[in-house]
């Protein structure tokens, strides 16, 4: 016996189909089709209306599949074609071991499967009715509602379906199959429309397919599948459309989701939301269009995560948020890719790399990227025409590859461009052939292996306090231009204003110490000895102890500053000990042209008092009268003093002076005359006559003298020898 159901022997089978006699014409066909095995008739046409050849009570379709007649030749396939099926056909919690088949036929009233036990497979095809309630149907075989029109709902709570359901081609209101088991797929495609799908919670062993389908939403959602599982694929794309959110959040997915060419608007807070979804596949979304947030929050994907050429505009803040995923592939954002909104990968594990090549970016206030605290095992490429209105957030994100930001435009109207505090960048950091210089980098306590940079890409008010860097590579190192470098930070960060603890002296010691291992000596002495002249311009120099009198302050730091402006003239702060030489020669010849032009005006004088006390000596020491006119003494140029008396030496005497443990005779023998201090010390002090002058020179050469050869023992002795390293 294939049909279940209790029944009565032969004749009761009888005396009840003759309670349902006579017949109609299509009843009659159904009749000897299902217990004479008589074929179905082909090729007939939804019916429009009923008619006595079309109508078939559904009173008697469950006669039949009920067991209401024994045939010993019964067909195992129940196949109603072309039929009006008036009333409500009701088979709830029926057992029914038989496959049925509704070809084009239309039903008056809904269609009640409801806890219904069928053995085969259920298919309507080319059907309408106003509604399907199957809603905890056990189905050994596939359900199949292709082509449906007219439903206002198809009810598929609980189902459990042994093969596919396939709605292909169908129009209906809304189909509900949360909690569903489905051993094969779900075929939503070919022209198929729904206001809204739900499959939360189902267990579907096959691929959800959704190609090409129309979802116009109700209450702002299109497909619900929250916590569903499914082991094939999902596909919404090829051209699928939906006006409501599509929600696949902690989906469980074997293989791949495929949404490319989604066109997808919603009037929640986001469009397509997969939170915490698992997938086994890859997750491509390219060349779509959804207004709304894309929602990956705490997604798990083992392939690629692909929206190349969409577009996203996130109208409450996000277009596109991947926070805390973990994604085992490449996470493609170019090739076109745009977003009006915030893009977010905080926290993220990308185990490829990232690439948003081409990409534009746009967010009306704060960040239009952010990925703080992302780790990304490969490269992350922020390049090749790539462009953001915003803040490009990277604080803390660790990067094991190299991260490319070269021919591309960076601008934030209301502020910080590029924000990357604590980046970590294994290889190569990539900041040139900007399209226009980036205005407000911040990359304090950033760490990037080489920086591979041009100058014309960096804009002003830089931050570096704290960034470090192996090397320079593929980028000028020369001292000049990387001076122009640092002078791009703050104002007060570079020492070019004087704030309260506002120079950073890192940048300045990273540099120098870059160039030096790079083995760029001289451009590593050029930086040290600016960096100096930089801490002096900033106030810096003479800060340290505190005074008590605010006078005594000021003269201590006025000195210290004075100091440390002719340590650095003399010998450039220790990184230039040979200058030394070169003031001591450039003080020995002009003090030496002065005395000459001192002596031959007589100001020059022997210090021996048994010559200049000698009255053989004393034409040498008055003046002479020759023809009226009257000659200076000058011992410079008189014949009577003796030859074995040391003679001056212009050269000679500014050369013993300037060497004090050196002694030329010149110093000892020869002096310069001093007039007799004037009772008034302000006319002492303000006196401005030759003998003057040369007296204050020679107190300012032996003084220099005595300081150069201090500070020459300090260079031989290694005192002066800067930390450069």
């Amino acid at each position: 016996m294939r049909n279940g159901g209790s029944r009565g022997g032969a004749a009761d089978a009888r005396r009840r189909l003759k309670d349902l006699e006579p017949l109609s014409e299509k009843e009659a066909e159904l009749l000897s089709s299902w217990t004479l095995g008589s074929p179905v008739p082909t090729g007939q046409v939804r019916p429009d209306a009923p008619s006595p050849a079309n109508i078939v009570r559904a009173n008697f379709v469950r006669f039949l599949l009920l067991g209401g007649i024994d045939s010993a030749i019964k067909g195992s396939v129940f196949e109603l074609t072309g039929a009006w099926v008036d009333e409500e056909l009701k088979l709830a919690s029926a057992h029914i071991e038989s496959t049925l088949k509704f070809i084009n036929c239309t039903f008056a009233q809904a269609i009640n499967f409801a806890d219904t036990n069928i053995r085969g497979s259920v298919v309507f095809k080319g059907c309408k009715a106003p509604g399907l309630d199957a809603q905890r149907i056990s189905c050994t075989g596939d359900l199949w509602l292709r082509e449906m029109q007219g439903c206002r709902h198809l009810f598929l709570r609980g189902a459990r379906i042994g093969g596919d359901i396939n709605c292909n081609g169908s129009s209906v209101s809304d189909i509900r199959a949360e909690n569903a088991i489905v051993g094969g797929g779900v075929f939503l495609a070919g022209g198929f429309e729904a206001s809204l799908a739900v499959f939360s919670g189902a267990k579907i062993e096959g691929s959800l397919f959704c190609n090409g389908a129309r979802f116009p939403g109700r209450d702002g959602r299109a497909i619900q599948a929250h916590g569903a599982t499914i082991g094939g694929d999902i596909f919404i794309g090829d051209g699928c459309s939906a006006g409501g959110s599509i929600n696949f959040s902690a989906v469980r997915l074997g293989g791949n989701l495929d949404a490319d060419k989604l066109v997808l608007t919603s009037s929640k807070e986001f469009a397509l939301s997969a939170e915490g979804i698992t997938i086994g596949g890859g997750f491509t979304c390219r060349e779509s269009e959804i207004n709304g947030t894309v929602r990956l929050t705490s997604a798990h994907i083992t392939g690629t995560l692909n929206f190349n050429g969409s577009k996203l505009t996130g109208e409450h803040g996000d277009a596109f948020s991947a926070d805390r995923s973990v994604i085992g592939g490449t996470v493609f954002l170019s090739k076109g890719f745009s977003a009006s909104g915030k893009t977010r990968i905080v926290g993220a594990h990308i185990a490829g790399n990232l690439s948003l090549k081409g990409a534009s970016l746009c967010v009306g206030a704060g960040a239009s990227f952010a990925g703080d605290r992302a780790c990304v095992d490969g490269n992350v490429y922020l390049s090749e025409g790539f462009a953001s209105v915003g803040e490009i957030r990277l604080l803390g994100m660790r990067i094991g590859g190299s991260l490319s930001c070269a021919d591309s435009t960076y601008e934030n109207p209301n502020g910080v461009a590029v924000l990357a505090d604590a980046l970590v960048v294994e290889k190569s950091f990539f900041f040139r052939r900007m399209r226009k210089p980036v205005d407000g980098v911040i990359l304090t306590g950033a760490k990037v292996g080489i920086l591979v940079d041009d100058e014309i890409s960096w804009g002003g008010g830089l931050i570096l306090d704290g960034f470090t860097y192996g090397s320079i590579a593929a980028a000028p190192v020369d001292a000049a231009a990387r001076l122009r470098w640092l002078d791009k930070q703050r104002a007060d960060h570079s020492g070019l204003e004087s704030v309260k603890d506002g120079f950073k002296p890192q940048p300045w010691r990273q540099l120098r110490q870059v160039l030096r291992q790079m083995g760029h000596f001289e451009d590593a002495r050029e930086i040290s000895i600016a960096y100096e002249e930089r801490l002096r311009f900033a106030g810096l120099i003479g800060q340290s102890p505190a005074h008590r009198n605010p006078v005594s302050k000021e003269i201590s730091r006025a000195a210290s500053r004075a100091a440390h402006y002719i340590f650095g003239a003399l010998i450039g702060y220790g990184y230039r000990p040979l200058r030394l030489v070169s003031w001591c020669v450039l003080v020995w010849l002009v003090c030496a042209a002065l005395y000459w032009v001192a002596a031959l005006q007589g100001v020059m004088a022997p210090s021996n008092p048994l010559v200049f006390q000698n009255e053989k000596y004393q034409d040498c020491a008055t003046d002479r009268v020759i023809n009226k006119t009257v000659i200076p003494a000058n011992w410079y140029l008189c014949d009577q003093l003796p030859e074995e008396y040391t003679g001056f030496s212009p050269l000679a005497y500014s050369l013993d002076l300037i060497l004090p443990l050196v002694d030329l005779q010149q110093e000892r023998d020869w002096a310069p005359k001093v007039p007799t201090p004037s009772e008034s010390w302000w006319k002492e002090l303000t006196a401005l006559s030759l003998k003057h002058i040369v007296r204050l020179v020679v107190w300012i050469e032996i003084l220099f003298g005595w300081m150069a050869s201090l500070l020459l023992v300090a260079v031989v002795s290694g005192l002066t020898k800067r930390v450069e390293d």
